[in-house]
């Protein structure tokens, strides 16, 4: 009778501290998709005042030394000189905080992963959902997120029994819209910094608001560096992607 008892209340215990780790488990789940949510806000926010200075600085690349310049947000006019000083800085700010952010979204991505690595195949899914699908729908992510595209196929696939033409055009389909992506969303704002670098060491005048140029040189090559760390990110984290497609 002891034994059975003891059997008992040690049951009840190992069920409790599941029950427990559960619980605790999917608070973390939901703090995790809340705080992508706000992150990838913040860096969609910060993209957009990214690509506008970058069009501005793109349109302007052929401008007149003499003439007067137009600065984003009408925030007035001023001559060549300064306008190009003032956008670079705006540029390689911009870039930064951009990268900064979106660099935050990987890594909370990775934490959420984690989360649902570690829940109990059994607790994955509930009603005939998956864990990860609800993350996907109740979370913001980022503009420059195709994913969606080709687990839309996969579903079609599914439905339709498991074709290998329709995984070839999974993963053919996310590769080209990834591409046009990366275009719009980083090579676009590269490509105006380092135009507008160019431009900017042209400049006759070798002290601008008081600092050397050398310093204006250290500002943007931090900012390509950084730049390049998130594009590097970005296409690891993409390759690994094409991997669980191939796989399913």
């Amino acid at each position: 009778m002891d034994d059975e008892m003891t059997r008992c209340v040690f049951a009840k215990k190992v069920a409790d501290n599941y029950a427990f780790q559960q619980a605790n488990r999917m608070n973390i789940f939901k703090e995790l998709s809340n705080g992508l949510s706000i992150q990838a806000r913040a860096t969609n926010r910060y993209w957009l005042i990214l690509i506008i200075v970058s069009i501005i600085s793109i349109v302007n690349l052929n401008a007149s030394k003499t003439e007067e310049m137009p600065l984003p947000f009408n925030l007035g006019n001023v001559n060549y000189e300064n306008f190009s000083l003032i956008i670079l800085l705006m540029l390689c700010a911009s870039a930064i905080a951009y990268a900064s952010a979106f660099l935050q979204t990987l890594i909370t991505r990775k934490l959420i992963h984690k989360v649902i690595d570690s829940t109990p195949d059994s607790d994955k899914i509930v009603t005939g959902v998956h864990i990860k699908d609800v993350f996907d729908s109740i979370v913001t992510h980022t503009f420059n997120r195709v994913a969606p595209i080709s687990e839309y196929l996969q579903i079609r696939e599914q439905s339709l029994d498991k074709s290998v033409h329709i995984k070839y055009l999974c993963v053919i389909t996310h590769f080209i819209s990834k591409l046009i992506s990366m275009f719009i969303t980083f090579f676009i704002p590269i490509y105006a910094l380092v135009m507008t670098f160019k431009r900017f060491v042209a400049i006759e005048n070798q002290i601008l608001l008081g600092l050397p140029v050398l310093v204006y040189r250290i500002v943007f090559w931090v900012s390509i560096i950084v730049f390049s760390i998130l594009i590097a990110s970005d296409i690891l984290y993409t390759a690994k992607y094409f991997k669980r497609v191939w796989k399913k």
